[in-house]
């Protein structure tokens, strides 16, 4: 098998995220989110959208709530425009923190801003301690693309440092 190639779109953490990539063998194309992300659609086998700071809630027709720090320049745009291109060329795109909700924001949906303050009820998504820290469990949905990879009928515990998320699910897209 072909080493695979996989394109990433730099941010804060790098280092975690291209390690975890070459740990598992791949070759990794980094890049910078701006400009016409075209060039890189050429190239890549798969993409990785990391995590990051917030989406500008414009881009889903809404107003900044307080608690939002923004990615700034072009990297949103970038992100949303590759990941539309990912959904319409069918090309393999893991979306991680951030990542998925530019995922849902590029296919329509929208995000809550800040869990603390519009989801009273919600457990606690953002352990500051450390990145190991377990926060909560996630149960993950029987038959999906999660669960052959992991197996069905699983229950994860992880870490979490968030303090968005998924309001309305995008077009095309479902919680596993």
């Amino acid at each position: 098998m072909a080493t695979p190639r996989i394109g990433y779109v730099r941010c804060q953490r790098d280092d975690d995220y291209l390690r975890s990539l070459e740990t598992v063998g791949a070759l990794v194309m980094a890049v910078d989110p701006a400009g016409d992300p075209s060039h890189l659609m050429r190239e890549v086998d798969g993409v990785v959208l990391p995590g990051g700071f917030d989406v500008d809630p414009a881009r889903y027709g809404e107003t900044l709530n307080p608690s939002c720090t923004l990615a700034g320049g072009e990297r949103d745009g970038y992100e949303l425009d590759l990941a539309r291109r990912c959904l319409r060329d069918g090309l393999p795109l893991l979306a991680i923190c951030r990542g998925m909700q530019v995922l849902n924001v590029a296919s329509g949906g929208s995000l809550i801003q800040d869990i603390p303050s519009q989801v009273p009820i919600a457990q606690p998504h953002s352990v500051p301690d450390t990145l190991t820290t377990i926060a909560h469990e996630l149960e993950i949905v029987p038959g999906s693309l999660l669960a052959r990879a992991v197996g069905d009928g699983m229950a994860v515990r992880v870490n979490s440092r968030h303090h968005q998320a998924m309001k309305v699910i995008g077009e095309g897209l479902q919680v596993t």
